[in-house]
C-alpha cells in the first residue's frame, strides 16, 4: 500500500469508484498505511490487516490528519482474524502477477463491489485464470488502463479493475484507455504522474469518447480472455464512404512453412526487416537495394515461392512490404518476419501495405505480437480505387523526390559559391594587407634616410 500515493490522484480514483454507503463494510486486505482510508467518510466501516507493526502506526496517524476516527478493529494483525469477515465493499492493490480469485470475492456480499489495481500484465496473459474467472463468472464492469509511472519507483502500466457481483448478465465490460496526455500531468520533483480524476470519471461514462471501447464476455472468451483494447477496436474504426472494412486476417492467410525449410542465407539474397523501410515508394521490396548490399551476415531464411506480404513490427512500429513472386527467382526471408499471402480479389497488397505503414501502434504490450497485426482493421475502397490511390500516390513519392534531389542540388551548387565567394575575398584581403605593409615598409626607409640626412 506504501507505493498508492494519495496525492497523485490514484487512490481517491479508486475509492470513489467503490461506490459505498454508509452501514456498508470496506474490506482492504493489507490495510498498513491507510492510503485508501483517508478518502473513506466513514472509518469506524474500514477494516483490514497487517503483519508489520510500523505500518500499524503510519495507517492510523494518517487516519488522524484525514480527521478519520479509526476503530479497535481498523487493522488486526494476524490475517485469520479476518477470514470470516462478510463485505459489501472491497478495495486493494496487487503488484505481483499472482492474484486469486478467492481472495477477492469468497467473503463479497450478493451486491457487493470490488475495486482492484494490478499490473496489466495480468490481463494480457493468455488464459489467466483469474481473468477466465472474472469474466465466466460476470464480475468484471469496467477496466481503466491508468497512465505510466502511478506508482512508486515503477514506470510500467497498472489498470483500475472494477467488478460487481449483481451485474446484468448481458451487459458489456468497459475499457477505458488513460494513457493520453489528457488524463495526467507531470508532478514537480517526481517521476510519478498525477491523475485527472474527474476526467477519468466523466469519460468512463461517456460513449463518445473514442478510447472508450464496449466488449462483450464473448469477445474476450475468443481472444483467450486477454484484455488488451487493441484487440476490440475493429468495430469502432471510421468507415469512410464506398469503403468496406474487415480485419487483416480476413484479408490475408499465413504463408506456412516448415521449420525444416529455414536454412542458412549464406550467399544467398535474404529479405530483412531493414529492407522493409517506408522510403519504398512503390510498396514493394527493393531487390536491387538488396542485391547492392553487400555486407549481410548470414541468418535463418526460408526460400519464397510465393507472393507476399511481408510485415516486421519492432520498437513499437510497423514496416512492411510487398514480395512479387517471379518464376526463376531464388529470394529468402529472414525466418523472424512474418509472412501473409494476400486475397487479391478483395485487395490490392501495395494498398494493403500501405494501410499496415499508417497504423499507430497501440498495443499495451511492450512488444507487438502475431495476432495485433491480424487484429488490425483495414478500411478499403473498390479494387480499382485502391489502384488509382496507389498509382497517385507513387507518382507523388516520385515528384518529392525529384524536387528533394533537386533541392539538394541547388544546396550543393550555393555550397560551392559560398566557399568560392569566401577564398576571393581571402585573396582580395591579403592583396591589399600585402600593399598596407609595403607602403609602411617604404615609409619606414624613408624615414631612416632622412634621419641620416638630418632633413
Amino acid at each position: 500500500q506504501e507505493d498508492t500515493n494519495p496525492t497523485n490522484g490514484l487512490a481517491e480514483l479508486a475509492v470513489k469508484l467503490l461506490d459505498y454507503h454508509k452501514g456498508e463494510v470496506v474490506y482492504n486486505p493489507n490495510a498498513g498505511v491507510g492510503a485508501f482510508a483517508q478518502f473513506i467518510d466513514f472509518g469506524n466501516d474500514y477494516f483490514g490487516w497487517t503483519s508489520v507493526s510500523t505500518h500499524w502506526y503510519v495507517g492510523i496517524a494518517k487516519m488522524l490528519l484525514a480527521d478519520k476516527v479509526p476503530s479497535e478493529n481498523y487493522i488486526c494483525t494476524e490475517r485469520s482474524s479476518l477470514d470470516v469477515i462478510e463485505y459489501s465493499r472491497y478495495i486493494s492493490i496487487f503488484r505481483s502477477r499472482e492474484v486469486k480469485y478467492e481472495e477477492v470475492f469468497s467473503g463479497l456480499t450478493p451486491k457487493g463491489k470490488a475495486i482492484l489495481i494490478m499490473p496489466v500484465g495480468v490481463l494480457l496473459r493468455p488464459r489467466s485464470k483469474f481473468c477466465e474467472m472474472i469474466i465466466k463468472n460476470n464480475v468484471l464492469d469496467k477496466v481503466i488502463i491508468l497512465p505510466s509511472s502511478m506508482l512508486k519507483e515503477t514506470g510500467a502500466n497498472y489498470a483500475v479493475l472494477v467488478c460487481e457481483n449483481s451485474r446484468p448478465q448481458n451487459k458489456h465490460i468497459t475499457i477505458l484507455d488513460c494513457r493520453g496526455e489528457e488524463y495526467y500531468s507531470v508532478e514537480r520533483n517526481s517521476r510519478r504522474n498525477r491523475l485527472h480524476v474527474s476526467k477519468v470519471l466523466s469519460d468512463i461514462e461517456d460513449l463518445s469518447i473514442e478510447n472508450r471501447l464496449e466488449v462483450s464476455q464473448q469477445q474476450i472468451a475468443e481472444a483467450r480472455y486477454v484484455i488488451d483494447p487493441s484487440l476490440y477496436t475493429t468495430a469502432h474504426v471510421e468507415i469512410p464512404e464506398g469503403h468496406d472494412v474487415s480485419s487483416f486476417k480476413e484479408l490475408t492467410s499465413v504463408y506456412e512453412f516448415r521449420m525444416d525449410q529455414i536454412v542458412s542465407t549464406k550467399e544467398k539474397v535474404v529479405i530483412r526487416a531493414s529492407d522493409l523501410e517506408f522510403n519504398t515508394t512503390d510498396f514493394i521490396v527493393n531487390l536491387e537495394q538488396i542485391l547492392a548490399n553487400e555486407d549481410r551476415q548470414p541468418t535463418g531464411g526460408v526460400l519464397l515461392e510465393k507472393s507476399c506480404v511481408i510485415v516486421a513490427a519492432k520498437n513499437r512500429g510497423i514496416s512492411a512490404a510487398y514480395y512479387e513472386f517471379k518464376e526463376g527467382d531464388e529470394i529468402y526471408a529472414d525466418a523472424r518476419l512474418w509472412l501473409f499471402e494476400v486475397n487479391e480479389s478483395r485487395i490490392d497488397p501495395r494498398y494493403l501495405v500501405s494501410k499496415l505503414r499508417s497504423f499507430e501502434v497501440s498495443t499495451l504490450r511492450s512488444v507487438i505480437q502475431h495476432s495485433y497485426i491480424q487484429s488490425l482493421p483495414i478500411t478499403y475502397p473498390s479494387l480499382a480505387e485502391q489502384r488509382r490511390v496507389i498509382e497517385d500516390t507513387i507518382k507523388v513519392s516520385k515528384q518529392s523526390k525529384i524536387r528533394e534531389l533537386g533541392l539538394t542540388e541547388e544546396i550543393q551548387r550555393l555550397k560551392n559559391e559560398y566557399k568560392t565567394l569566401i577564398r576571393t575575398k581571402k585573396h582580395n584581403l591579403g592583396t591589399v594587407r600585402g600593399n598596407i605593409s609595403a607602403t609602411i615598409r617604404q615609409l619606414q626607409k624613408q624615414v631612416e634616410q632622412s634621419s641620416k640626412t638630418g632633413e
